[in-house]
């Protein structure tokens, strides 16, 4: 293992945190780990199986917007994305398919591009079997980015509470290729008869832990609710899009889109 500084850090340049994870779906989440502040790149070499598909998982703390450009053996394998979400941890995933696993020692390399911060990695993992994703659906809601996102399927639900709150439930099912780029947060907006927004959420896929540029090949559920406290009784049209959320600039859909860069998946009724 080797990593390299080019610039002067501010501090140590080691560091040891106690956070917990994104969007957390265990019982205990918060974890004590060191890493370090990189700017320039690190690589190391792992003793691997050739021929098999190979995932690298790396736990970082997001602390500032960036890139990051991964190879293996010496070809870039992919780009991922790095969200401003300072003080928790975040697990990125890197796909290296199998042909690209050519020999028992896998040179792995990361450069990051992070111009309002640093990378700081705190561990890796590698693992291998094989991947297996679902193909693409045979329709689809509408697509973003030439096809590298696929919103396959919208459903809505509204759940009653007995205190007469309400909550709209979307299940929004996504299928990438793993060509997605970027960080873009999924908007969801309740509206009324003349367009305007009665209730609204938005959020990163997976509970805010799957950014969109990271997302690996396969098919995926969100299921993002939307508080209706304050809605009053009646039929609103609900609709979705993607946007970034530093420039607030929208993804246009390849199909069912207005002006606006929403998309309408359905209608739903507030009790």
């Amino acid at each position: 293992y080797r990593w390299r500084m080019e610039g002067q850090p501010v501090a140590f340049p080691t560091e040891v945190r106690e956070w917990g994870y994104i969007n957390c779906a265990g019982a205990d989440c918060h974890l004590l780990d060191g890493g370090r502040f990189i700017d320039a790149e690190e690589a190391f070499v792992v003793r691997v199986t050739p021929g098999r598909d190979t995932l690298l998982v790396t736990r970082l703390h997001p602390y500032s917007r960036g890139t990051l450009d991964v190879y293996a053996n010496g070809e870039r394998v992919a780009r991922r994305w790095l969200p401003d979400l300072p003080g928790a941890w975040l697990d990125v995933h890197t796909l290296i398919p199998a042909a690209q696993v050519t020999s028992s020692a896998l040179h792995i390399r990361v450069v990051p591009d992070t111009p309002g911060g640093g990378y700081l990695p705190h561990w890796h993992g590698v693992y291998q079997g094989e991947y297996v994703s679902e193909p693409a659906p045979p329709q689809a809601v509408t697509t973003f980015q030439d096809k590298a996102i696929t919103l396959a399927y919208a459903g809505l639900a509204v759940n009653s509470g007995q205190d007469g709150d309400a909550e709209l439930v979307v299940s929004l099912v996504w299928h990438s290729e793993g060509q997605a780029q970027g960080d873009y947060k999924v908007f969801v907006h309740v509206l009324n008869v003349d367009g305007s927004i009665a209730a609204q959420a938005d959020t990163r896929s997976g509970g805010g832990a799957l950014v969109t540029g990271n997302w690996l090949p396969g098919t995926f559920q969100d299921d993002i609710v939307v508080n209706l406290a304050g809605v009053p009784q009646g039929r609103y049209r609900v609709a979705v899009g993607l946007y970034d959320p530093v420039t607030g600039t929208r993804l246009t859909p390849s199909a069912g889109g207005d002006d606006n860069a929403t998309v309408l998946i359905g209608e739903a009724e507030r009790p």
